[in-house]
């Protein structure tokens, strides 16, 4: 399966910039609409659109040629549209949804839950940035070209960990995930999670959370696995 990409749209820098941040932290390449259409559909499937109401004028055939042919198009509010909440009124017909204000990292994963297949997120290739991308189809790793050899419990451990990044699991949670014949101690999972920091390079991104189970830690994993600068 492709791997899934939203098209950032957003002229307000600083919520641009989230939505950048977010798409990377959820496995999702991450285009500008003057590319849209002519770069990103052949590399990946346009899952997603999004725009305040000036991206809605700066890229307004972009938009409803992607509304048009199937896109979901979410306006995200910004500080204008916050102070003029009735200026998106004019761009109806090109919009999707209105999403609440101060988009956060799990209403925008919320968000993609709702508009976006669940077969295409159950299926798509996991990209985060250039050098790291998780097949769930083929079951394969990659990281900076060179397959990573996981097994299979230890794949789907690193899933599940990716699917709720920034959200402390149990490791109960992370048993459910491994045969009914693997789920007889929690200590196969600190077994499992060992070998997925050594093979993935991951001791300080995969985080032990005291009395609880683990976590990506969603700075370490952009910094170190996505290749961004903290924000």
């Amino acid at each position: 399966m492709k791997a899934l990409s939203i098209i950032n749209g957003v002229v307000d820098e600083q919520v641009h910039g989230d939505i950048e941040r977010y798409a990377q932290l959820l496995g999702f390449l991450s285009y500008e609409p003057e590319g849209a259409l002519d770069g990103a559909g052949r590399s990946s499937r346009i899952a997603l659109a999004c725009a305040d109401t000036a991206g809605l004028e700066t890229y307004k055939s972009r938009v409803s040629e992607m509304h048009r042919a199937g896109c979901p198009v979410i306006l995200i509010p910004t500080a204008d549209s916050e102070e003029n909440p009735g200026s998106y009124r004019k761009y109806r017909e090109y919009i999707t949804a209105h999403a609440g204000f101060r988009l956060t990292l799990s209403e925008f994963r919320e968000m993609l839950r709702r508009y976006v297949s669940g077969e295409l997120l159950a299926e798509r290739t996991l990209c985060f940035g250039t050098s790291f991308t998780v097949d769930r189809k083929q079951r394969t790793v990659m990281k900076q070209g060179r397959q990573i050899d996981l097994s299979l419990f230890e794949f789907n451990i690193l899933v599940f960990l990716l699917d709720h990044i920034g959200t402390a699991v149990t490791r109960e949670e992370m048993l459910l995930v491994l045969p009914e014949r693997k789920r007889g101690s929690t200590r196969n999972i600190d077994t499992h999670i060992k070998h997925i920091r050594r093979l993935l390079d991951m001791r300080d991104v995969i985080v032990c959370v005291r009395s609880v189970g683990y976590r990506v830690d969603e700075e370490g994993f952009l910094r170190k696995i996505c290749g961004s600068a903290d924000r």
